[in-house]
């Protein structure tokens, strides 16, 4: 889904929410590619998020639905979808889950994804082994809908002139036949063409109904009664392509009464008679059709390209063809299935769940990054997620009741503040050890990861699979024979991580050795002599894959980083601040100690307002009123780092002391050396921060006058703690701000850019009307 373009700064977290983000491996590898080509610094400017790839989980046999995972991207590659894909599958199959197939449409990104990690050795790469399970495949498909209006796109281009025994499929007989129901003045044959179909826009060629109305068989028999036989192709075209998507789009077990049309009737075996149609004729069409224009070798290649199908839509079909042939075959060979609707194939659900976001945004139909991630979470926790009353358009109608059971309890309120910093990744819960090996490591980190108290039965198998292994390898006796095992995988990681990742290409080879090995007999045979050895029956594949993946894509990441920190630039002089800086900082310090007192006042109790106001009185600076001509009576007006604040002040803003100004100055100073805004939350980096010696000697000195005077010495110095601990976090999230703004504003100028609200569907009509 196209989103705009936009960076916001969550200051509970610290995140900078609206770049792209892909995963931590992907962004590591484009991080050096992008250091060797540029010889840029590692912290060069990221790409904002122009799309969000959705992942969503859908049932074959029920009704159940979920986006599972979002991740907003700028320039997506095939290579980068390989990691998101493992992930997805290895934490599905984890849950519980049986991953059958992989519904995606015909973009090029999808299908250099698809020979990557395809394995079959034809010509045609349609699936890939399940890396979780031993005898079980995961299928690709492209998404049927997605390829009934790419056929209809080429039979309606002007630029092909398609033909097949040497008669042309053309637009031109739909067109005829369309003329044809205008003439008559009653009743009519051809009741579905209409101008809609016949003369097509951008818009009305996205959507599906238009397409398989005029890919139907009341077209094609029209053709056969009311056209000459040079529309006999043309009608067997149409005829063909309409029996094909019919048999994806069986959506319910009465269709096939109502339309009597045999190939929308469920599948009930796998030895169903439209799988012999489907291999028998109409693959052996498009195969003696692909001859025939081979075989012209009168005309130039391009020309000849422009006698069939797109390169795109014919793969695409092939791909979806053979993908369903084997998972029909496969899904009658579990247990209790009875029956089979193929519309469970599409990806339908996720167009609505898209649809969901433009709704929830009312005018504002292309949300930013930070507002699709705040709706996605809205959406996932509501009753249903379906588009009531809407059968038209790019998605489809489903009049069955899908809501499910609800609780009333109210969700828990979320924190403000985080205490500790956030990761996604397991391997944040358990330190690495260097005297174990990578293997062991790994098993550690999946025993403590929060997925290990998922209540399923995999998990379960996984983690006392782990343990036991940990507690085999744990003796010294099998100490060498853990480092052998442990040997054997990194000797692969070493040969596909040789070449520093320069191009593309590279990830891309890369991925495919690693899909190919984790696929291959030698994996199985690896990973069958490991647990026969240790003791541990059955193999668990799910834990097999993770270890190895864990560990690939942790030696990968070790690799990228030694190189990025090699090639990076060694600039250790310190920061200096301008004179527009200096200046704000008396603006923003004053605001800083206005900021603490409200929160005092709010959230203390009287013994700690006695205790903290105090303090917080001795970083204001006395002012006296003015004296009637505009001027102050203070010695330091004339002070150029204040001209700002006094120019600025209408009488209301708070004056900083000298003191406090020289400890802002300075922790400025530290927040240009240690602050990494998207990395790292408030509270971290403030306490890293608030560590800093020469922060603490300049905060001391702002109270040294007062120590000796003030009886409660230990109560004071507790709360030049907090207040120092608070003040550090209020300031880092106002850079936060800021931070994030300038980017945003270095965007917008960089691109020529304005990203501001489009204009409304009105005002455009009206622009093009003139």
């Amino acid at each position: 889904m196209h989103i705009k373009e936009g960076l916001v700064y969550d200051k509970f977290t610290g995140d900078l929410i609206g770049y792209s983000n892909t995963g931590d491996i992907n962004e590591h590898l484009l991080q050096l590619e992008k250091q060797v080509h540029t010889e840029q610094s590692a912290d060069a400017r990221q790409p904002l998020a122009t799309s969000m790839l959705v992942l969503m989980v859908r049932g074959l046999f029920t009704d159940f639905s979920f986006p599972y995972a979002s991740f907003p991207t700028s320039s997506l590659t095939g290579d980068q979808l390989v990691p998101i894909f493992y992930e997805a599958v290895l934490r599905l199959e984890k849950c519980g889950f049986r991953v059958a197939c992989n519904t995606l449409d015909g973009n090029s990104v999808n299908r250099k994804f698809f020979k990557i990690v395809g394995n079959n050795s034809s010509k045609i790469t349609y699936y890939t082994k399940n890396p979780c399970s031993i005898d079980r495949n995961i299928y690709f498909i492209s998404d049927p809908p997605h390829l009934i209006k790419t056929t209809r796109n080429c039979l309606a281009s002007s630029k092909r002139s398609m033909k097949f025994n040497d008669k042309a499929i053309s637009w031109k007989f739909v067109k005829e036949l369309y003329d044809i129901s205008l003439k008559s003045e009653g009743l009519t044959c051809i009741h579905k063409l209409k101008y809609e179909h016949v003369n097509l826009t951008p818009f009305s060629k996205m959507r599906v109904d238009l397409a398989a109305e005029v890919l139907s068989s009341t077209v094609s028999n029209g053709m056969r009664t009311f056209l000459s036989d040079e529309a006999e192709e043309t009608a067997n075209f149409i005829e063909k392509f309409d029996k094909f998507f019919d048999m994806l789009n069986v959506s319910n077990y009465l269709s096939t009464y109502k339309s009597l049309k045999p190939f929308k009737a469920p599948y009930r075996w796998s030895a169903d008679k439209r799988l012999q149609w489907l291999k028998d004729e109409f693959l052996a069409w498009i195969e003696e059709w692909e001859k025939q224009v081979t075989e012209r070798k009168d005309i130039p290649a391009k020309e000849r390209n422009k006698l069939i199908l797109s390169k795109e839509t014919l793969l695409g079909i092939k791909i979806t063809a053979y993908s369903f042939n084997d998972l029909l075959k496969y899904l009658f060979t579990l247990p209790d299935v009875k029956s089979f609707l193929s519309e469970k194939l599409c990806q339908d659900p996720l167009e609505k769940h898209f649809g969901l976001h433009r709704q929830r945004g009312r005018t504002n139909e292309n949300p930013t990054s930070a507002e699709f991630l705040k709706n996605q979470q809205a959406l996932r926790v509501v009753s249903s997620i379906r588009l009531d009353g809407i059968i038209n358009g790019n998605t489809r109608g489903n009049k069955e009741d899908t809501n499910v059971p609800t609780d009333g309890e109210p969700l828990p309120k979320r924190r403000k503040l985080v205490k500790s910093s956030s990761t996604d990744t397991p391997a944040a819960t358990s330190p690495v050890s260097p005297e174990k090996t990578e293997i062991e490591n790994v098993l550690q980190m999946i025993i403590e990861s929060p997925e290990s108290k998922l209540p399923s039965i995999s998990v379960t198998m996984i983690i006392k699979a782990a343990k036991q292994l940990l507690l085999w390898s744990s003796n010294k006796v099998n100490e060498q024979k853990m480092k052998q095992f442990n040997q054997y995988l990194i000797t692969f990681f070493k040969i596909w991580t040789t070449l520093t990742v320069t191009t593309q290409f590279v990830r891309e080879e890369t991925w495919k050795r690693f899909a190919l090995f984790v696929s291959s007999s030698e994996y199985n045979t690896f990973w069958a002599s490991v647990y026969s050895t240790v003791g541990i029956t059955p193999c668990p594949a799910i834990l097999s894959f993770e270890v190895t993946f864990r560990m690939f894509t942790a030696y990968w990441k070790k690799q990228t980083l030694a190189r990025i920190s090699a090639t990076a630039s060694t600039d250790s002089s310190s920061p200096s601040l301008s004179f527009d800086e200096q200046n704000a900082l008396w603006y923003v310090g004053g605001y800083v100690i206005r900021r603490m007192r409200t929160k005092i006042n709010k959230n203390s109790t009287a013994k700690e307002m006695d205790m903290l106001l105090p303090l917080l009185d001795e970083l204001v600076e006395d002012h006296d009123e003015d004296n009637g001509d505009g001027e102050r009576e203070d010695e330091e007006d004339n002070d150029m780092n204040k001209s700002w604040i006094n120019c600025i002040n209408r009488g209301g803003l708070v004056y900083c002391t000298n003191e406090f100004h020289t400890f802002l100055y300075s922790l400025e100073i530290q927040v240009k050396l240690c602050c990494n805004y998207g990395k790292n939350n408030v509270q971290s980096m403030a306490e890293m921060i608030g560590q800093k010696e020469e922060l603490k000697e300049i905060w001391d000195k702002i109270f040294q006058e007062n120590r000796d005077a003030d009886a409660a010495a230990e109560c004071r110095s507790q709360g030049k703690s907090f207040l120092l601990k608070e003040i550090i976090a209020i300031y880092i999230t106002i850079r936060g701000f800021r931070h994030t703004s300038r980017i945003m504003e270095m965007y917008k100028k960089d691109e020529k850019k304005n990203l501001q609200k489009r204009k409304s569907l009105r005002s455009t009509l009206a622009a093009s009307e003139e």
